[in-house]
């Protein structure tokens, strides 16, 4: 037998909670019971853009103005329940990265992990490491759709060194790969 379901009151506290999956931002309240409250929940499509080469990638700029748009529309639709807001929850699409400076500003577009042009990186890191032990160690399989080979790909593809990134970064003011959440969490 379920244990009865706690009532909602008038002021207890709300949950934001913003989804960037690979087709949509989503925005939706919940309430501290974990129900969903009606009326505030917010689709905002956007694509991303692919490259004959593999590439899958959507602007930095672009995405977090979706999410903000998302977040907008559910303040105003909320009324004045958006002061009893007191957490906030955020999930993206699987892997991505996104090339940042030292103030946080995106560099790069969102990298998405289906963009396949890291496969040659994770043929090679096949051949540096045993990737039985490395799948066993780390749950991941050496795939182009895997930080990983990705994150190899992306240092090369920015000229900068794996053994340097931050290094270089701090002399340099460089490129800094944060996954999606961090990049949004620092503009917002």
């Amino acid at each position: 037998m379920q244990p009865a379901r706690r009532k909602m009151q008038v002021n207890d506290p709300l949950i934001l909670t913003i989804d960037a999956g690979s087709s949509s931002v989503r925005a939706t309240v919940y309430d501290c019971c974990g129900g969903a409250v009606t009326g505030l929940e917010v689709r905002r499509p956007y694509q991303f853009e692919t490259t004959s080469d593999g590439g899958v990638e959507v602007g930095a700029d672009v995405l977090f103005k979706v999410v903000v748009e998302a977040i907008d529309e559910i303040m105003v639709r909320s009324g004045g329940q958006h002061r009893r807001i007191a957490a906030v929850a955020m999930s993206t699409f699987w892997h991505n990265l996104v090339g940042v400076d030292a103030r946080g500003r995106a560099l790069t577009p969102i990298y998405s992990w289906a963009d396949t042009r890291s496969a040659a990186d994770a043929l090679q890191l096949r051949s540096l490491v045993d990737e039985s032990q490395y799948h066993a160690r780390t749950g991941c399989p050496l795939h182009p759709s895997y930080f990983l080979s990705t994150y190899r790909f992306l240092t090369k593809l920015y000229y900068i060194p794996v053994y340097e990134l931050e290094i270089s970064y701090q002399r340099h003011g460089g490129i800094r790969l944060y996954h999606l959440v961090a990049e949004i969490a620092y503009r917002l």
